[in-house]
């Protein structure tokens, strides 16, 4: 075992840890224990917070219903910040609709098929609010309705870089941020 000094609740902490995946395999009695252990921790910090962020996104899109938001300080430092967590936006969504946490299954799978692991991603800090607009999804929509979504996939998948579904929330998505890297570049055209 080693010292490591840890900072909790403004305090450091010395603890005794193991000095080698081998020592922290024999504490915890099993072989692998701490491959399990880190990929466990990776999917916590990781994937699953990305993985509620964008699910909470696409079930607020698909319900209507807002995730509330709060303003928290003044002035040039005021910003937008969600009054609510991931857990207790889908508990409310799950007692104003009636539905069950299963009736969201779909757009669950959606997300998790386009996550990707990355044991290098230190813990993240929550997320600003952000919304697809309405009239993103109306131009979505159209698109889709109009046999469009096939043709419109393909177009922003090659000037975004990544793939793009051909779903009415995904290609709304990528509309938006298709738009804003355009708005961006005409600010640099102009300020420069």
């Amino acid at each position: 075992m080693i010292e490591r000094i840890y900072n909790s609740l403004g305090v450091q902490v010395k603890l005794q840890v193991p000095a080698s995946v081998e020592e922290f395999d024999t504490n915890a009695k099993r072989v692998g224990a701490t491959l399990d252990y880190a990929i466990d921790n990776a999917v916590y910090r990781g994937s699953l917070a990305d993985f509620r962020e964008e699910f909470v996104n696409l079930v607020e899109v698909e319900t209507g219903i807002p995730r509330e938001t709060k303003t928290v300080g003044e002035g040039d430092k005021a910003k937008e910040v969600y009054s609510q967590s991931e857990a207790q936006y889908i508990a409310h969504v799950l007692a104003t609709t009636g539905r069950t946490a299963e009736s969201f299954q779909s757009i669950a799978d959606e997300v998790a098929s386009k996550l990707v692991f990355d044991a290098a991603e230190r813990e993240r800090k929550p997320a600003a609010p952000k919304r697809i607009s309405k009239m993103w999804m109306e131009a979505a929509t159209k698109i889709v309705e109009a046999g469009g979504a096939e043709k419109a996939s393909k177009v922003l998948t090659s000037r975004l870089g990544r793939e793009v579904g051909t779903d009415v929330i995904s290609l709304a998505a990528a509309i938006k941020e298709d738009q804003d890297i355009k708005a961006k570049a005409m600010v640099a055209e102009y300020a420069s």
